[in-house]
C-alpha cells in the first residue's frame, strides 16, 4: 500500500498562502498522537554566517495539541517538527548514517569541521590508481606511500569509500575546463597500464593482482594490512563518472569487481557516479546515450550499489522523485533488482559563480536547498549522500570562481565579497542541526506525507510503533518546471 496515501489524513491545509513582505506563509493543521511538538527552524537566525559570532540560534517554538491537531506555519525554508520527546539514546548507527562529504577533510583543520557538524563518511584522498601504485607492470613491486598517507590521517569513527581504477580520466584525455582556465596535471606515462584511451587495463592479470593487494592492505582483516590501519575499507567505487567519451568501462567494472570480491568477499562495489541525471530533454538524451548502455552491458552483475551525482540550482529538489523513478525502472530492466542507491556527489552553491548559467544564490538559499535535497533523496530511499565539493570553498584554479569554488560550507578568503577564510556559512550550522536531530531517526525510509501540491513533508520515524518522528516540512512556493518525459 502507498505510504503517502496512508498518511494523507494526517494533515489538512487550513488557509491559503499569506504574503508578508517577500515571504509566503501557509498554515497547516498537523495531526499527531504527541501531546505537544517542538518546532525548530532548520536554518539559524541571520542572513549570513558572518553574523553568527559564537553559537547559532535556531528559533524554536512549542505547540500543544488541540483536538488531535497542531497548527503550524510554513514558509519555503524547512522546519523540523519533533513529535513528543526524542529517544533517550541515539538510533542511527555509524554504518547506517547517510551523512558524507567529498572530501570531509580540510587542509588546516583536518577532520575537525567534519566532526563538528556530524559527518560520518568521507569520499576523498587520491584515487587508488594502478598507474601510481605499480609503475612497472612487469615487476610485482607496489608503491604504498602516497596511498597510506590518506589512511594515516583518517580519524577513528570515520567511515570511508575509496575510488579505484587504472588511471584518472585527466591522465587519459585533455584536461577538463573549469571556468576560465584549464586544470593542469603533471604528465604520467600510462602506456604500460591502459589499452589506448579506453578504460581497459592492458594486462588484466597484473591489474587484478594489484587490486587484490590493495584491497587486502586496507580491509582490516589482520592479514597483510597497512601498519596502524584504523579505518578499513568495505566500499569500493570503480573509477568515477563514466563514460566520458571512452570505451570499455563495463569491462573495467567486471575485472575490478572480480578482483575485489576475491580478496574480500564481503566488500561492496559501486558503479562510477551517474554524471547526467535523466531529467530535461538534453539530460535524458545524454543518459540514454552514454550511461544506460553500461547498465545493459553489465546485465545485473558486478556492482552492489548504484551511484548518481546531483548538482545544480535551488529548486531542483523537485525533480528528484521522477529521476529516481526512471533510474529504478531502468535498473530493474537491466537486472539490478532492489539495488541500493547512493549519491556520492551532491551540491549547490552560494554567491555567484563564473558564467551566465549561474544566478546569485544567498547563503540561506544554499542551506535551504541542502536540507530539501537531503530530505527528498532520503525519502526516495537513497541510502547515503556526500556533499561536494569540499568542506572549504575552492576547487582547481582560485581565479576561476567556478561552480565548485562556491559549494563549500566554509569560506576560503578569496573573492571581492568573501568575509574571510574560515568564516562558516549558514549551511554549515544548518547541516549540523540536521545531523544532530536525525541521529535519533531509526534509519527506515522516511514517510512521505502528501498534503497538497504546495506543501512537502517527510517523517523520520523514531518510535517503535512508527507513529512518532522528526518531520521535515516546507511550503513549495518557488515553482519550477522541467520536461521529465
Amino acid at each position: 500500500m502507498n505510504i503517502g496515501l496512508m498518511a494523507l489524513a494526517n494533515f489538512f491545509v487550513t488557509s491559503t498562502a499569506l504574503v508578508q513582505g517577500t515571504v509566503l506563509r501557509q498554515k497547516v493543521r498537523f495531526s499527531t498522537i504527541a501531546n505537544k511538538v517542538r518546532v525548530i527552524k532548520s536554518l539559524p537566525v541571520g542572513k549570513s554566517g558572518v553574523e553568527i559570532v559564537a553559537r547559532p540560534e535556531f528559533t524554536t517554538r512549542v505547540r500543544n495539541r488541540e483536538k488531535s491537531f497542531v497548527t503550524l506555519e510554513l514558509t519555503d525554508e524547512p522546519i523540523w517538527v519533533i513529535e513528543g520527546n526524542l529517544p533517550q539514546t541515539k538510533n542511527l548507527k555509524p554504518e547506517l548514517s547517510p551523512f558524507g562529504f567529498h572530501p570531509a577533510s580540510a587542509d588546516e583543520v583536518g577532520y575537525d569541521y567534519a566532526n563538528e557538524i556530524g559527518v560520518v563518511w568521507d569520499r576523498a584522498g587520491l584515487y587508488l590508481m594502478w598507474v601510481l601504485g605499480q609503475r612497472d607492470t612487469e615487476k610485482e613491486e607496489y608503491n604504498w606511500k602516497m596511498f597510506d598517507q590518506y589512511f594515516k590521517k583518517l580519524p577513528d569513527g570515520m567511515k570511508t569509500l575509496k575510488n579505484i581504477t587504472v588511471a584518472h580520466d585527466g591522465m587519459v584525455r585533455r584536461p577538463a575546463r573549469t571556468g576560465a582556465r584549464f586544470v593542469r596535471r603533471r604528465p604520467v606515462d600510462i602506456s604500460q597500464h591502459l589499452e589506448g584511451t579506453t578504460y581497459r587495463p592492458k594486462d588484466v592479470k597484473a591489474y587484478q593482482s594489484w587490486v587484490g593487494a590493495v584491497v587486502e592492505r586496507y580491509d582490516g582483516d589482520g592479514k597483510d594490512d597497512m601498519p596502524g590501519l584504523r579505518v578499513p575499507v568495505k566500499y569500493w567505487q570503480v573509477d568515477n563518472e563514466p563514460p566520458r567519451g571512452r570505451e570499455g568501462y563495463a569491462d573495467l567494472v567486471r575485472i575490478t569487481s572480480e578482483a575485489i570480491k576475491q580478496a574480500y568477499p564481503g566488500a561492496k562495489v559501486l558503479i562510477g557516479g551517474l554524471m547526467q541525471l535523466p531529467y530535461g530533454r538534453m539530460g535524458i538524451q545524454a543518459y540514454e546515450k552514454a550511461f544506460l548502455p553500461i547498465l545493459r552491458e553489465l546485465e545485473g552483475t558486478s556492482i552492489d550499489i548504484f551511484d548518481m551525482h546531483w548538482f545544480g540550482h535551488i529548486g531542483e529538489w523537485k525533480v528528484f522523485p521522477e529521476v529516481v523513478l526512471r533510474v529504478r525502472q531502468d535498473l530493474q530492466t537491466c537486472g539490478f533488482k532492489d539495488i541500493p542507491i547512493w549519491i556520492t556527489e551532491m551540491g549547490t552553491y552560494s554567491g555567484k559563480p563564473f558564467g551566465r548559467a549561474f544566478t546569485e544564490q544567498s547563503e540561506r538559499e544554499q542551506a535551504s536547498e541542502m536540507v530539501k535535497r537531503y530530505v527528498v533523496a532520503l525519502g526516495e530511499g537513497v541510502e547515503k549522500i556526500f556533499w561536494a565539493w569540499g568542506m572549504i570553498e575552492g576547487f582547481g584554479d582560485p581565479e576561476d570562481n567556478d561552480f565548485f569554488d562556491n559549494t563549500g560550507f566554509v569560506y576560503d578568503g578569496i573573492g571581492p565579497r568573501d568575509p574571510g577564510r574560515g568564516t562558516k556559512k549558514i549551511a554549515y550550522w544548518t547541516y549540523q542541526k540536521m545531523t544532530q536531530l536525525l541521529q535519533y531517526w531509526d534509519g527506515s525510509q522516511p514517510q512521505k506525507i502528501n498534503i497538497g501540491k504546495d506543501v512537502v513533508a517527510y517523517r523520520f520515524r523514531f518510535s517503535k510503533d512508527g507513529k512518532l518522528g522528526i518531520v521535515a516540512e516546507w511550503r513549495d512556493c518557488k515553482h519550477i518546471s522541467y520536461d521529465l518525459k
